[in-house]
């Protein structure tokens, strides 16, 4: 075990908090288990209750952490990594990430072109598009509410076909539609009610919005979607070298088995 070093000029409840940091990335403390409580720490390292409490907190604020009053302090679900820059489905993501993906299909409409999405579609507002709302759920826990506005025209008979699996899968295989690239963009916003009995969240808590559209190889938009990603399981992480582009990641915090794992869209 290691030590606190009291003749250090770092402070000991940064001390701890490394400790504490190491053992959980070490697995010491696995993902959803109970770490001592504050006085155990106490008397493990031979500090104050002021020092082991400082130390926690920067873990909670570190989102490795959380606190549950009556019960303890249990390790938070490992934050997770993954390359949005590359056009990869959530179905093949998670595929690859070792998670057990579902999809539960929320609802599917033919619906007049909203004057906003015809736009985004380059369709005429009399045009018809398909609503389908579905629901990503990784190894049971539902993480994003996908909504998707597909051009009638490109996608007929969608409406008599299973779609609680890739959707990209689908475009290739029964439309012949092979994408080439997205447009996505990320905003902050909070869950409504709807979206917060959809995700098991609390109205009110944060949220991020992904608002973005698909192409194929003539550069024809294929479809237009927007879902809200719970916010206590995403965050976003940019990479940047001196003169070099930006690599953009989403972090997210799902359940598993371990191992390093990581997500995009579709």
């Amino acid at each position: 075990m290691i030590k606190i070093d009291r003749s250090s000029h770092i402070s000991l409840s940064h001390q701890l908090n490394t400790i504490l940091r190491q053992d959980i990335l070490n697995w010491k403390y696995p993902r959803g288990s109970r770490i001592p409580t504050e006085k155990e720490l106490t008397k493990i390292y031979s500090v104050s209750s002021i020092t082991v409490r400082r130390a926690l907190d920067d873990l909670v604020q570190d989102g490795l952490i959380r606190r549950e009053p009556g019960r303890g302090t249990f390790v938070c679900k490992t934050r997770l990594t993954s390359d949005v820059t590359r056009l990869i489905s959530t179905t093949r993501t998670f595929q690859v990430m070792g998670m057990k993906s579902e999809i539960k299909t929320l609802g599917l409409e033919s619906i007049g072109a909203p004057p906003e999405i015809a736009d985004k579609l380059g369709l005429n507002e009399t045009d018809q598009v398909y609503r389908l709302e579905r629901l990503r759920i990784a190894d049971g826990e539902p993480l994003i509410i996908e909504t998707n506005y597909l051009p009638q025209s490109l996608y007929q008979g969608i409406d008599e076909m299973n779609l609680e699996s890739s959707l990209y899968e689908i475009m290739a295989s029964k439309f012949n539609i092979n994408l080439i690239g997205s447009h996505e963009t990320f905003t902050a916003t909070v869950l409504d009610k709807r979206s917060a009995q959809l995700l098991h969240g609390r109205e009110g808590s944060p949220a991020f919005k992904m608002t973005g559209v698909t192409y194929r190889f003539d550069n024809m938009i294929t479809s237009f979607e927007e879902s809200i990603y719970r916010g206590d399981r995403f965050s976003i992480k940019v990479e940047a070298e001196a003169d070099q582009p930006r690599n953009v990641h989403l972090l997210a915090s799902t359940p598993g088995d371990g191992k390093k794992k990581g997500r995009t869209s579709g």
